[in-house]
């Protein structure tokens, strides 16, 4: 019997440990380029919503509102969560300019002094053009080829518009003359509403100008 007892502590004593909840806390170091404050999400759960594709902004809510899955860091730069040994905690701050940093709780645990240093990561950044004018300003109307949307994911900055490649077949020009019948260049809307969107249409008149070498309505 005494056999028996020591078997199934044995056996259950790892799991209580691991369903049981350590508070987790420490500082976190501030990147020279990054938000005041970081943040540290249980599980990459408000991720895992995006992946999912689920919306529901209550949802989001009863998740970020919960200090045990979502919570930031004070002016300090002091943290504490609450989280099991199996956890896994994501440590967030400036996205573009910093990875996300990962770190097993059961790793964390064993920490005496914890500060959590966040990795550069490489970024993109946009061409600069002072020019005012354009070179050249080609009007036509064009048929769409494609226009595609652009991934400004890994720009070091957020862009305040929407970035689109375009591909058109010129029909009939009234400005400077474009030497060939297909035109690529990059468009640029600020959350315009659908019926004013140009990708929105097949046949469209268009007006592009070229600053710096490059084609950009």
């Amino acid at each position: 019997m005494k056999n028996t007892i020591v078997y199934v502590l044995i056996c259950f004593v790892p799991f209580l440990l691991n369903a049981q909840k350590v508070k987790i806390e420490g500082y976190v170091e501030q990147p020279k380029n990054g938000w005041q404050i970081s943040c540290i999400i249980l599980n990459d759960t408000i991720n895992k919503l995006d992946k999912l594709g689920i919306k529901d902004v209550s949802i989001r809510n009863k998740l970020t509102d919960n200090k045990d899955v979502f919570t930031c860091s004070d002016d300090t730069n002091y943290f504490s969560i609450n989280a099991r040994p199996s956890d896994t905690l994501f440590f967030k701050n400036n996205v573009r300019l910093y990875h996300v940093e990962k770190h097993a709780v059961s790793d964390l645990i064993k920490k005496k002094n914890l500060a959590i240093k966040f990795r550069t990561k490489p970024c993109i950044t946009p061409k600069e053009c002072d020019q005012k004018l354009p070179s050249k300003t080609y009007i036509f109307v064009g048929s769409k080829i494609n226009v595609s949307y652009a991934d400004t994911s890994d720009y070091c900055y957020m862009l305040m518009d929407s970035k689109y490649n375009a591909n058109y077949k010129i029909e009939q020009e009234f400005g400077d003359h474009f030497p060939d019948y297909t035109i690529a260049f990059t468009a640029y809307d600020h959350n315009s509403m659908s019926q004013y969107l140009f990708k929105n249409y097949e046949n469209v008149l268009i007006f592009v100008g070229e600053y710096c070498d490059d084609l950009i309505i």
